[in-house]
């Protein structure tokens, strides 16, 4: 079994600056709106197994993406529409890398970069909360980046 969910949506980088939820926050309340998601993998029934994150990259720039996660995600502004804890009373964790940084070649409006990072989760991680780190080393002119991720979780 899959779950489709985005983990970045459309969103437009000017700059060389490493963008995360953090600094560009996905609001589920206005899904149309360019953001970066988290994504919970933890404590799900049945577990998830593995996972693939796609990343389209149709900036005219080569992009560093690293995958981050974080055991609480206690400084996500939305962490309560995602299990009902209230992380804003709460003390925050930081975010850790998992694995190595992915370089997706620049690409354009009608012929983006592709790159696909994979995992299983299952033997390797053992993080709640996943997301992203885009970071251009060259800021690009035109385009956006977009990602998705396919959750497979364990049968039983």
């Amino acid at each position: 079994m899959t779950l489709y969910r985005y983990l970045v949506v459309d969103l437009p980088i000017r700059d060389t600056n490493t963008h995360t939820y953090r600094t560009d926050p996905f609001d589920p309340l206005i899904p149309t709106q360019p953001g970066i998601s988290l994504v919970r993998l933890g404590e799900s029934v049945p577990p998830v197994r593995a996972f693939n994150i796609y990343v389209y990259n149709f900036a005219n720039a080569d992009l560093s993406v690293q995958v981050i996660a974080n055991e609480n995600a206690k400084n996500y502004a939305y962490g309560n529409l995602l299990d009902g804890l209230n992380y804003f009373t709460e003390e925050s964790y930081p975010d850790f890398n998992v694995g190595s940084p992915v370089t997706v070649a620049s690409g354009s409006l009608q012929q983006p970069g592709v790159q696909t990072v994979q995992a299983d989760f299952y033997s390797t991680s053992a993080e709640r909360y996943i997301s992203l780190a885009l970071t251009y080393s060259t800021a690009p002119t035109t385009g956006f980046v977009r990602a998705h991720i396919n959750l497979f979780y364990e049968g039983f």
